[in-house]
């Protein structure tokens, strides 16, 4: 039960931080159960060209194309939120955004 209720916590503060800092036009779902989210950015996102940005900047996520033979989710990306601490999320969360934006 306090492992349920934890994860949960976790995944509302990263859906508060995704909404509060990636680009206007951003979609997340979440799935039942789990500490991963679907995250659909603005059809100009090219999530799988910057996922080597975002590593260098110490951030890693599973870049939608990964998920489709024919690489139909380019503006998608599927996070794992389960890990750090929320401060550690919030920071990841507004880097990610900045370079989404750009």
């Amino acid at each position: 039960r306090w492992l349920r209720r934890h994860s949960q916590q976790k995944m509302q503060h990263a859906i508060e931080g995704i909404k509060k800092y990636f680009p206007e036009g951003t979609c997340v779902t979440h799935p039942q159960g789990g500490v991963v989210l679907w995250v659909e950015l603005p059809p100009d996102v090219d999530t799988l060209k910057l996922c080597n940005e975002a590593l260098k900047l110490g951030i890693s996520y599973a870049p939608g194309a990964i998920f489709s033979a024919t690489k139909k989710y380019r503006n998608a990306l599927r996070l794992y939120c389960g890990h750090h601490s929320d401060e550690q999320t919030q920071r990841a969360l507004q880097t990610l955004g900045e370079l989404f934006a750009r």
